[in-house]
């Protein structure tokens, strides 16, 4: 896995709209399937997504593509980014304000948008997972580990 992590902080320069692509295919195609998240992917495969993007960022998601494959590019798309989603300038806030949605909310309005909408989509897409946990076997636990 740290090598992964390793590849994807060097490899992965991706648009912005394309992680929200690869997490609605997962969304919509992967959320039934067993331990789809546990698994690294076939690093050919997402250097092929990867370029595929990087040169036309309007590309839909290709059809076929393995759900371990579009859940590695997810997971690749997150370890890459310089700064987390929450910012560092906003992590003590963020830390304090744990306890309370209001003065939580009022904090994450102050990220930049690009960051609030990706974390929007990446909670939406933890949502949905945890949903079909039955199915997917990817309970809260399980699915923190597998994410990181």
């Amino acid at each position: 896995m740290f090598m992964f992590l390793l590849w994807c902080n060097i490899h992965c320069n991706l648009q912005m709209n394309y992680p929200f692509t690869c997490m609605n295919y997962l969304i919509l195609l992967g959320l039934n399937s067993p331990n789809v998240f546990k698994s690294d992917g076939d690093i050919k495969v997402i250097q092929y997504l990867v370029s595929l993007y990087n040169k036309d960022s309007n590309t839909s998601f290709p059809e076929g593509v393995d759900l371990v494959d579009a859940a590695a590019l997810a997971k690749c798309y997150l370890a890459s980014l310089l700064e987390p989603l929450t910012t560092f300038e906003l992590y003590n806030e963020i830390r304090g304000a744990c306890s309370s949605i209001h003065v939580m909310r009022n904090i994450l309005k102050k990220l930049p948008s690009v960051n609030y909408m990706t974390l929007e989509f990446v909670i939406a897409l933890l949502l949905h997972i945890s949903h079909k946990s039955l199915l997917n076997k990817a309970n809260n636990t399980s699915l923190s580990f597998s994410l990181v």
